[in-house]
């Protein structure tokens, strides 16, 4: 089971793929199965995760539930969470 202690002091570039393979490991297929197009958002320091519409109402669960949690958020369905586009 992958997960990291609160107290590590983790550095943000070794969030990502602690938390690609929790969700990996725990929560894809559900959430591909009954998410598409919403947001989890997962706790690396526990594993835990937090499923809603917005991203926002997903964090705020998540905070609720561990205020020192280290979170990572993911679309369901979708290679990145938030799309940008080049204008001009």
């Amino acid at each position: 089971m992958t997960t990291v202690p609160p107290s590590t002091g983790m550095p943000p570039v070794e969030i990502r793929p602690v938390a690609e393979a929790i969700y990996a490991e725990r929560y894809q297929q559900e959430c591909e199965r009954s998410h598409i197009g919403e947001f989890v958002v997962i706790n690396v320091t526990d594993g835990s995760a937090d499923i809603a519409r917005f991203p926002e109402d997903a964090l705020q669960r998540a905070l609720k539930r561990a205020p020192d949690g280290v979170f990572y958020l993911i679309r369901i369905g979708s290679s990145s969470a938030f799309r940008t586009k080049s204008v001009g």
